[in-house]
């Protein structure tokens, strides 16, 4: 293992650890551990996967952001956390957390369909939370329009393999 890597998890495991310890005698809330901790673990890792090359855990690190904000503004009570809600707000996480992927990763744009794509899924779930979308509609949609999904899945994987390659510029040796 990397010595970098080591000291990093190092940190992290004695930070979570003294957190756990410390909780009883100073009164910390595991709920605002939970959500302050991904906040600032998807920071971190976020910040370390935009300075180095290559660029790994810019998917994961954004998600884990996305998702203790989630649980930060339920903190703060802008919204009582429900199953329903969980279910739109992780599913719009991972269709967000995909953006991060295409700006400072490499700026593949099946990136932006597959992130779109769990996006819209996400925002339909909330729609129909939010009862926005009604009943009928949403099962019509659910039960009726699941393979344009599978279709459009389709496509984009005829598009990429028809799009030419980015070829390597020729070295002047050759």
């Amino acid at each position: 293992m990397n010595s970098k890597r080591s000291v990093v998890t190092g940190f992290v495991l004695i930070a979570i650890g003294l957190a756990f310890l410390l909780r009883p005698y100073y009164d910390l809330n595991i709920y605002l551990l939970r959500s302050y901790g991904l906040v600032i673990l998807g920071l971190f890792g976020l910040w370390r996967a935009v300075n180095r090359s290559p660029r790994r855990g810019l998917y994961l690190f954004s998600f884990l952001m996305l998702i203790g904000l989630y649980y930060l503004f339920a903190e703060w009570q802008f919204y009582w956390i429900h199953r329903g809600l969980t279910l739109s707000a992780f599913t719009i996480a991972a269709g967000l957390a995909f953006y991060p992927l295409y700006l400072w990763g490499s700026r593949k744009w099946n990136y932006l369909l597959f992130g779109n794509l769990i996006l819209l899924v996400g925002l339909l779930f909330l729609g129909y939370y939010l009862e926005m979308i009604p009943t009928d509609l949403f099962l019509t949609m659910l039960e009726d329009y699941w393979p344009a999904g599978l279709i459009v899945i389709g496509i984009a994987y005829l598009i990429h393999a028809l799009l030419p390659r980015d070829r390597q510029p020729l070295s002047p040796d050759s």
